[in-house]
């Protein structure tokens, strides 16, 4: 059975939506199992596609690359009246998974990074003794820990102009600092040291501009060997997200 020009020219002319046109797509016409097909696809990536098949029996056979969660899904349409707001349903989708590519690669490029330095730091901590801190030292962290804290609120202030967004990071920021400084008392060194600089890392992260700034007070809580170096690489990837937010 062949696919009349009028079928195809109702398709193609579904395929000019928002910042898609039709000519974004590739569309192919054949027959499979005694059924006419009708493939779309992206034209520059072809794990995205919209793939008509019209049964024997009567209706539509719809298989279409992305669904709105998973990213392929395959369903039936009855009636050829609804295969246009299904069409521009899809492309309303595949407008949003290619929006959001470079986000998702983005937050995954910088896993890697987070992963990759908390793994130099953790390889770096397991040179110290493995014990808990002398009073002594405890109260000189304290103290390093509320230097940090002043000058982190300080610049945050700076940072952010959006009020609303600037007291979520300060909320977040005094619990964590807070939490820090309670673990002094019951944490390891290293398991603590590692403590902070997941917390240095997150902040860097939500706030690339402050760890810029204050990025140097870290090799005040690190062990001497290597703390520079992995200093230095915490506020490269803080430059990264500073570098992204202002591509924004």
């Amino acid at each position: 059975m062949a696919i009349t020009r009028t079928f195809q020219k109702q398709i193609i002319d579904q395929l000019n939506y928002q910042y898609l046109s039709s000519d974004d797509f590739d569309m192919e016409i054949y027959e499979k199992e005694n059924c006419p097909r009708v493939l779309i696809k992206y034209r520059y990536e072809e794990i995205y596609f919209y793939l008509i098949t019209i049964d024997n029996g009567g209706g539509y056979s719809i298989e279409r690359s992305p669904g709105e969660v998973s990213i392929k899904v395959t369903y039936k349409i009855k009636n050829l009246s609804n295969l246009p707001s299904d069409i521009k349903d899809w492309l309303y989708h595949l407008e949003k998974e290619i929006s959001a590519s470079p986000v998702v690669r983005n937050f995954f490029n910088m896993k890697l990074e987070i992963d990759n330095q908390l793994a130099d730091i953790e390889e770096m901590i397991n040179s110290e003794e493995d014990k808990y801190f002398s009073r002594l030292e405890s109260e000189e962290l304290l103290k390093k820990l509320n230097n940090l804290e002043e000058m982190f609120i300080k610049h945050l202030d700076k940072e952010h102009q959006d009020t609303d967004k600037l007291q979520v990071e300060l909320e977040k920021f005094k619990e964590e600092i807070e939490f820090l400084k309670n673990q002094l008392e019951f944490n390891t060194r290293k398991n603590w040291i590692f403590a902070l600089s997941t917390k240095f890392l997150r902040w860097g992260k939500n706030n690339p501009r402050t760890i810029k700034a204050i990025g140097g007070m870290m090799n005040e809580f690190l062990p001497e060997n290597g703390s520079k170096n992995v200093v230095n690489d915490l506020i490269e990837i803080a430059l990264i997200n500073e570098s992204n937010l202002n591509d924004d």
